[in-house]
């Protein structure tokens, strides 16, 4: 039986892996980011529920490549291995390269040394094979990810600490902590967050972005923190930020 330490550790070796976009990204200093959220409204799952009554929702139930989105559950390991299983966490990483099931593939990685070398050994692929293979990887949607930082904002499931670790010393004013987690394969960049409030309510946002067009893509990648602070974090801060996005992309 293959170990929890066995089925981590195999899954570290193939994610680092480094997945390389072609030349240079072009610039994205100055994009309105909420205008450029509603151009792509097709590719865009948000919901967002500001702990006061308030909640935005646009294909809030589409389902999306979660990227390492769902790693926000990884203070909780037992748990994810049990949920997702060995193919979830090393076969969809080696599907990049070979043909063949989560399962099948994982299970060689960790029982074949020669192919495992061989893994190792990949360089990554190119921007289109990373594209095409990033809608075949796990799935999920934006109230998914809304729900699960809720979950671990509340303490239901533990790991908030681990979350709120990254903002812990950018907290505004009536602000206890702020979690978040992000995802990003070619083609998919997602964020989820949580905000406590020293009045005890707890907000959420989740944006997630996918089967982007490689210019689309690259544009977004390369204002990619502009647009998950300004923007999916902006929604919990800035009620000019949440006014925008509920009228421009869910009242449009």
């Amino acid at each position: 039986m293959l170990s929890r330490r066995h089925v981590l550790a195999g899954a570290a070796a193939v994610a680092a892996a480094p997945l390389l976009l072609q030349g240079q990204a072009s610039a994205a200093e100055g994009t309105d980011w909420v205008e450029w959220l509603a151009t792509h409204r097709d590719n865009v799952g948000v919901f967002a529920d500001d702990g006061r009554g308030g909640r935005i929702a646009h294909q809030a139930c589409r389902l999306s490549p979660l990227a390492s989105a769902y790693k926000a559950i990884h203070a909780a390991t037992d748990y994810l291995h049990g949920l997702l299983g060995v193919p979830a966490l090393i076969g969809q990483w080696l599907r990049l390269w070979w043909p063949g099931t989560n399962d099948e593939l994982a299970r060689r990685f960790l029982t074949d040394p020669e192919f495992r070398a061989a893994a190792r050994a990949r360089p990554a692929p190119g921007l289109d094979a990373q594209l095409a293979w990033a809608k075949t990887t796990h799935r999920g949607s934006a109230a998914d990810v809304a729900s699960l930082h809720r979950a671990i904002a509340t303490e239901r499931i533990p790991g908030r600490n681990y979350l709120e670790f990254a903002f812990s010393g950018s907290l505004e004013p009536g602000e206890l902590g702020i979690g978040y987690k992000g995802g990003e394969l070619a083609g998919v960049i997602n964020a989820g967050f949580s905000l406590r409030r020293t009045d005890g309510t707890v907000a959420t946002s989740a944006v997630l972005v996918s089967d982007l067009a490689a210019d689309d893509y690259i544009t977004l990648h390369s204002g990619v923190n502009d647009f998950i602070l300004g923007l999916c974090l902006g929604m919990l801060r800035d009620p000019a930020t949440w006014q925008r996005v509920s009228r421009e992309l869910v009242h449009a």
